[in-house]
């Protein structure tokens, strides 16, 4: 094992990581700042990434709800009202489930066509 690094490993990286580093303004302390946050935020990805966020939340959602429902059922399974609420959860995760795949799948690749290097497009 040597006992140096082999420092050629890292030029690819510091390329990849300063080829889109004009479109940042300002640096403080080797950390990239920010120069518009609505900007940062309200950026052309935004809108995949709103879809994406508020399926996680509804299929959590559904998943804390079945989890009451199941743990209801397994301590009296003759209550209606925690079979329609086990069901409804387990109908909404299995109908949100594969749509929020699909928006993760978009929101990734809206992202890697936005912020991949210049060299790369």
């Amino acid at each position: 094992m040597r006992p140096h690094a082999d420092l050629r490993v890292l030029d690819p990286l510091r390329q990849f990581l300063d080829a889109d580093a004009d479109r940042l303004r300002g640096q403080c302390d080797g950390q990239f700042v920010a120069a518009d946050w609505l900007k940062a935020i309200f950026n052309p990805s935004f809108p995949y990434r709103l879809v994406h966020m508020v399926l996680a939340a509804y299929l959590t959602t559904a998943l804390v709800v079945g989890a009451v429902g199941a743990f209801h059922l397994l301590r009296d399974r003759n209550q209606a009202g925690a079979r329609v609420m086990f069901s409804m959860a387990m109908w909404m995760a299995t109908l949100v489930a594969p749509i929020q795949i699909l928006a993760a799948i978009s929101t990734g690749s809206i992202r890697w066509s936005i912020s991949r290097p210049r060299s790369w497009r």
